[in-house]
């Protein structure tokens, strides 16, 4: 899955502040006006450990994910915790995944026609890496991380101030599409 930065976010220096927009391709790139756009905190967790935090507030990052096992360095294990089944049967089923840390992560599992409905995995495994030139080309071109005409900046964004007390964020956390039987690319086709 690729997360972008929207550039019409107010320059946030923490990722859980940071607002994104996300996609498995990009024709499904998510519309901020209706979708989450927060990451959740073990996704935010995952990138400070591959430390490419700052990559990720400039342009966005990449997310990995396997149930294939421990599948290395880089990679960080989340297990089921929980899962819920939707109220209407068009609602597809979601299922929340917890680091030995304690931070969670939201999975949907992607209905099919032509797949029966499986089980979500027990454990998953998550990795972060930087866009591709390719990727961030394209959200140039589209004008994904373009500001709004008379930004106005703050203090805080050239300043760190003394830390106050954390506002809780004001929308939800993005949830991660479940397993697939194929590999994705967010510029066209399957890998």
């Amino acid at each position: 899955m690729t997360v972008l930065r929207i550039g019409s976010d107010d320059f946030s220096s923490d990722l859980e502040d940071a607002e994104f927009r996300f996609g498995r391709f990009n024709w499904e790139l998510s519309d901020p006006e209706h979708d989450a756009t927060r990451i959740p905190q073990g996704l935010a967790d995952v990138v400070r450990e591959a430390n490419i935090v700052d990559e990720a507030l400039e342009t966005g990052f990449t997310v990995e994910m396997t149930t294939r096992g421990d599948a290395g360095p880089g990679w960080t294990e989340f297990r089921s915790t929980v899962s819920m089944t939707g109220d209407k049967p068009w609602k597809s089923p979601r299922t929340l995944y917890t680091s030995p840390e304690g931070t969670s992560i939201e999975m949907i599992q992607i209905l099919s026609c032509s797949r029966p409905r499986g089980r979500m995995p027990g454990k998953i495994w998550v990795r972060v890496t930087e866009l591709s030139d390719a990727v961030v080309f394209w959200a140039m071109e589209n004008d994904v991380f373009k500001p709004p005409i008379g930004r106005q900046m703050k203090l805080d964004n050239w300043f760190e101030f003394q830390e106050g007390e954390k506002k809780p964020p004001t929308s939800e956390a993005i949830p991660l599409p479940g397993p697939s039987e194929r590999q994705f690319r967010f510029l066209g086709g399957e890998r």
